[in-house]
């Protein structure tokens, strides 16, 4: 499975690539939320795992920004709470659970076989 993996935190960043790849998922990276836009435009992926509080455009728009010009790539926007699950619901998303790494790889699987 192709991932794209949005994350500024480098230390999590590093647990998740790992967790995905250990999975044998194929992984690419962004660190800020118009990279990932840019990235996600430009290339097709199965799964994005978008963090919510990036630089530049946050995690929830991104999502928006994606829907709205088509893609349907399953999303999974971490740091959910009740309130912040909520609008990542209302933005497209699929609130993962939250960190660490592990819950995170098998949402992915589970996620993307269902749609």
């Amino acid at each position: 499975m192709h991932v794209l993996l949005v994350e500024d935190d480098p230390s999590v960043r590093g647990a998740v690539e790992r967790a995905l790849r250990g999975a044998g998922h194929k992984v690419e990276l962004a660190t800020t939320g118009d990279k990932a836009l840019a990235t996600a435009t430009a290339n097709p992926y199965d799964a994005i795992v978008l963090d919510r509080g990036l630089p530049g455009l946050d995690g929830l728009e991104v999502c928006r920004k994606l829907r709205s010009a088509g893609n349907a790539v399953p999303i999974l926007i971490s740091r959910s709470t009740s309130c912040s699950r909520a609008s990542a619901l209302s933005s497209g998303a699929r609130p993962r659970p939250a960190r660490p790494a592990g819950p995170c790889v098998s949402t992915i699987s589970s996620s993307t076989a269902t749609r």
